[in-house]
């Protein structure tokens, strides 16, 4: 387990934490804690306002993710 977030949360060589990495870990956990705090609150859910939230997070931390390493390092890790 501890291998596989390091090589989630870290650089190409996991030589250091890389920020869009760990920043995107905390959004995608945040969004589904408060999306679980909705429904236990409303009792209610809406799949579709979910769904576009959810992809609007992912593309965002994808898009965030692919623009740093190919600006740090000239390219795009393979």
């Amino acid at each position: 387990m501890r291998n596989l977030l390091k090589d989630l949360l870290y650089n190409k060589d996991n030589s250091a934490l890389d920020i869009s990495r760990l920043s995107s870990l905390l959004g995608v956990v945040t969004y589904l804690g408060a999306s679980i705090w909705h429904v236990y609150a409303n009792a209610s859910f809406d799949p579709v306002a979910f769904g576009g939230g959810w992809t609007a997070l992912c593309a965002g931390c994808a898009g965030w993710i692919y623009a740093r390493q190919k600006f740090e390092t000239g390219k795009v890790a393979e």
